[in-house]
Order: C-alpha cells, then structure tokens, then sequence
C-alpha cells in the first residue's frame, strides 16, 4: 500500500499542525489570513451549489465560511479558535 505522506508532502504539515496546540497556532496572522480566504472560497462554492440546486452541499459550504468566519475573527483578535470557549465549559 502506497503512504500518502511519502507522496504528497502536504501532509506531513498537516500533521505537523495538528500537533500544535490551538493557542499557538490561532493567534498567528497566517491563520488570519488562511481563515478568511477559506471563507470566501466557502461562499463562492456555496452560491455555486445553490444555484446547481445541491442543497446539502450548498449548506454545509455555509457552514464551513461560518466557521471560517469566526477562526478569523476570534485569531484577528488574539484569542483561540471560537469553539475553544464551549468546548472547555
């Protein structure tokens, strides 16, 4: 069996991120950045899925810029990621 990591070096940063903790990791402007361009990728691909009447997918597009959304906001703004707060309660 192939190993994907060993294919496709992209992976292995993945991993690598994984290992970061949250409050390392989110208040970094990349993470910023990554976050809000993920969110506007994520309204594109929503808007192209509801007009192609793929509701679901559509859907969980918009739910993936909400999330987006709030990384970015809560990383802009120094803090961890916004479900950090609930997770911990």
């Amino acid at each position: 069996m192939k190993n994907p990591a060993k294919d496709n070096p992209d992976l292995d940063d993945r991993s690598s991120a994984q290992e970061t903790g949250p409050s390392e990791r989110s208040s970094s402007p990349d993470v910023v950045e990554a976050s809000r361009y993920i969110a506007r990728m994520a309204s594109d691909l929503s808007a192209i899925a509801a007009r192609s009447d793929l509701t679901l997918l559509a859907y969980l597009l918009d739910m993936a810029r909400v999330e987006a959304q709030m990384v970015a906001q809560g990383a802009a703004c120094g803090g961890g990621q916004a479900g950090d707060e609930a997770s911990t309660g």
